[in-house]
């Protein structure tokens, strides 16, 4: 869990402790601690540790880079400029996206490494009984094409076009679409929904545990991010051997490219409503 600045400022310091306290040739093992206190990902993290490594100059500092955003959206950039340039070991790419962002925002080439993120595969993921009990709880006929996807409820992601998209298929496509996730756009999505008639196609159903399950009960997987670092969704889908549609946006034609199973497309409705019907043609009911 998400630590407080305070408790991440205590633990930085339990660190160096440990830092001088270790052998030489265990030094670098413990520096790389520096690192875990990035996981819970707070706001100012990378800042606290960059300060931090002034206590500690021998314990090399790794900082990840998750996001495809530029360093100087904030207030900080002046900060920014500084925290990236110095005191920093490597910085740890998710993407060759992120790495080019860092690039175009002055950081050294030889200081970034890409280091994708992975899933860990798990039983069930290929379909199987719980395509059955999903779509049963859900109330999605089996005899309908099921899209899904998944993430945070954001504007970034943007589930406002996967809406969209699907208000432009033509009725006769027996297509659901479930959004999974929770967030701060989930009330103006839902009103979107509304506004669109789409309440009997289009499902809203929170943060779930199971997303694995809802996988091995969707035929396609959509992405329809306007900004995506990598998407681990994506690679979740892939396991389990779903259809995917997606946003040629950052990391996202890393992952996959556009082929027979997998369709890549530019960002907006415009452009995910007809590369998703191409998908959807077989699964249209008889007129």
């Amino acid at each position: 869990k998400p630590s407080s600045a305070a408790s991440d400022v205590y633990k930085r310091q339990r660190l160096a402790r440990s830092h001088r306290a270790a052998p030489p040739d265990r030094r670098g093992a413990v520096g790389s601690g520096v690192h875990a206190a990035r996981r819970g990902r707070r706001r100012g993290a990378h800042l606290l540790v960059w300060l931090a490594s002034f206590l500690v100059p021998r314990v090399p500092v790794v900082v990840t880079r998750r996001v495809d955003l530029t360093i100087y959206r904030r207030w900080t950039m002046r900060v920014n400029a500084l925290k990236y340039r110095y005191r920093i070991a490597p910085y740890l790419a998710l993407s060759q996206a992120v790495r080019a962002r860092l690039l175009r925002d002055g950081v050294s080439a030889d200081r970034v490494t890409v280091v994708p993120s992975g899933v860990r595969p798990r039983s069930g993921d290929a379909p199987g009984p719980e395509r059955e009990s999903v779509r049963r709880e859900l109330g999605i006929p089996e005899t309908a094409l099921l899209v899904v996807s998944a993430g945070a409820l954001v504007r970034g992601k943007g589930y406002d076009t996967l809406i969209e998209a699907v208000a432009r298929m033509p009725t006769s496509v027996n297509a659901r679409c479930v959004i999974a996730g929770s967030g701060k756009e989930h009330a103006a999505l839902s009103d979107r929904v509304d506004q669109l008639g789409l309440g009997d196609r289009v499902r809203l159903v929170g943060f779930r545990e199971d997303v694995h399950a809802l996988l091995a009960a969707a035929d396609i997987y959509a992405q329809p991010s306007l900004q995506e670092a990598l998407g681990t969704s994506i690679q979740d889908a892939m396991f389990c051997g779903i259809p995917i549609v997606a946003s040629r946006v950052g990391g996202i034609p890393e992952l996959i490219d556009d082929g027979t199973l997998n369709l890549v497309a530019a960002a907006g409705a415009e452009a995910h409503a007809p590369v998703s019907y191409t998908h959807l043609r077989a699964h249209e009911t008889d007129s």
